[in-house]
């Protein structure tokens, strides 16, 4: 997922209906994830 900027992910990552998904993920779903935060300089993707 890509935010315009700080605060949209803080508000999306606040969201109780996403806080209570995280939960679920974390107990029933996922072995490990990670989160990085950080300025991008430059990105490229390619889908077909």
């Amino acid at each position: 997922m890509t935010f315009a900027d700080r605060g949209s992910h803080n508000a999306w990552r606040d969201h109780p209906d996403h806080r209570a998904a995280q939960r679920a993920g974390i107990s029933t779903y996922y072995d490990a994830y990670s989160i990085s935060v950080g300025e991008v300089d430059y990105a490229s993707h390619f889908l077909r």
